[in-house]
């Protein structure tokens, strides 16, 4: 009869060690992560796309940049990510670690220069931050960039456009064909 109740007794203490191991133990989550992807070079004043890939945030997350001094945040794609910008420190919120582009203009510079996009960070849906690995861009002298123009297409209603509805940059001296389809 002893050794069964010394049984019952060290089967319960270790049930019990158990599920304090279980409760206590912190869960093992991976850090989030995102990678920034931009061109070794510009020429001076152009338009060019940085991308920005996140991965291990939850079901939100935001990408903090702090674009270097010079460089003019332009527009982001696609339009559902939030986006807030104070000078030069541009926030993107997301749902689900989406992939997302964005477009800046390079500075005007009398000689090649070197710009480091540095201090970025992901942060995952607990606000905890990563930071994101640094990336140079060299801006080149050379020709001047092509003066280029901007068409807006708009919807009044329903029924589509070509180009499609939004802002789209031509070169001057582009020709563009640009048609409207009314909705049924």
């Amino acid at each position: 009869m002893k050794k069964k109740i010394i049984s019952r007794n060290l089967a319960t203490t270790l049930v019990a060690v158990m599920l304090v191991a279980i409760i206590v133990a912190p869960a093992l989550a991976s850090p989030a992560t995102a990678t920034r992807t931009l061109p070794e070079s510009v020429a001076v004043g152009v338009e060019f796309d940085v991308t920005i890939t996140p991965s291990g945030c939850g079901a939100f997350g935001q990408v903090v940049e702090t674009l270097p001094d010079g460089f003019a945040y332009l527009s982001c794609t696609p339009s559902d990510i939030g986006v807030e910008q104070v000078g030069n420190t541009v926030k993107f919120t997301f749902l689900d670690s989406e992939s997302f582009t964005y477009t800046v203009r390079s500075p005007i510079v009398d000689t090649n220069t070197t710009y480091t996009f540095r201090d970025g960070v992901v942060k995952d849906d607990d606000m905890n931050e990563y930071p994101i690995q640094d990336s140079d861009i060299v801006v080149t002298v050379g020709a001047a960039p092509p003066e280029t123009y901007t068409l807006t297409m708009a919807v009044d209603g329903n029924g589509s456009t070509t180009p499609p509805v939004g802002s789209h940059t031509y070169d001057a001296g582009s020709v563009v064909n640009i048609s409207a389809t009314a909705d049924s």
